[in-house]
């Protein structure tokens, strides 16, 4: 018998979902996934890890991953005017016991004046992210911390609530595509696969905020 690996299974679905990528004449792109530092991100609000922590690019390096698009969802883009420069403003949140916080949040001192946005949004999408993990984490850590996170978890961004349970499942399978598959048999889908390099099909590439960018072949 091979070695057994364990992966952990994440449950991204909600209302909507931010999966914006990179920005285009100032649109940024949609995104059919959600990016490493995504996956990263929330797993370190989970832990407790804050903007800026060092263990969230260590994190972000340990994590391999894959996901199973299972709802498409519907694309829409939201509209916004935002004064990027004012500090201190104010916006909703939901903790992790569901109730309704109002946190300040940090202005950018180089905006000079109000500007308009279009963000990408996901409407009732539901996929399976599915990440292997080096140590020093492990898959249980992770699965656990998910489930009673530091944080409020989000789904790309803070106004995007996940709409159950995030942390689903420990996996073991011989490898992570192995797990993919599993996933995939038991749900169906959409399989993104990580690859190396160009394949045969189909290949997607992810971008993710100062990682450069991932591909992922489609099947």
């Amino acid at each position: 018998m091979g070695e057994v690996m364990q992966a952990q299974v994440m449950r991204w679905r909600g209302p909507l979902m931010s999966l914006g990528g990179s920005r285009i004449d100032g649109y940024a792109q949609q995104m059919p996934i959600p990016s490493l530092t995504m996956v990263a991100g929330m797993l370190g609000a989970a832990l407790g890890y804050r903007r800026g922590d060092e263990r969230l690019g260590a994190l972000a390096e340990a994590l391999r991953y894959g996901v199973v698009v299972h709802r498409p969802g519907t694309p829409l883009v939201d509209f916004q005017t935002a004064d990027l420069a004012a500090i201190g403003m104010k916006c909703a949140v939901v903790d992790r016991h569901g109730a309704l916080q109002v946190i300040r949040r940090e202005g950018s001192g180089g905006a000079k004046e109000r500007q308009m946005q279009y963000r990408p949004l996901l409407a009732d999408a539901d996929m399976s992210v599915v990440a292997a993990v080096d140590p020093p984490w492990t898959a249980p850590q992770l699965i656990e911390a998910l489930r009673d996170p530091v944080f409020p978890l989000c789904l790309g961004r803070q106004s995007c609530p996940p709409g159950g349970q995030v942390g689903e499942r420990v996996l073991e399978a011989s490898s992570l595509g192995d797990a993919l598959d599993l996933v995939k048999s038991e749900r169906g889908g959409t399989l993104y696969r990580p690859v190396a390099g160009l394949v045969d099909g189909l290949v997607v590439s992810v971008p993710s905020r100062g990682r450069g960018a991932m591909l992922f072949a489609v099947g």
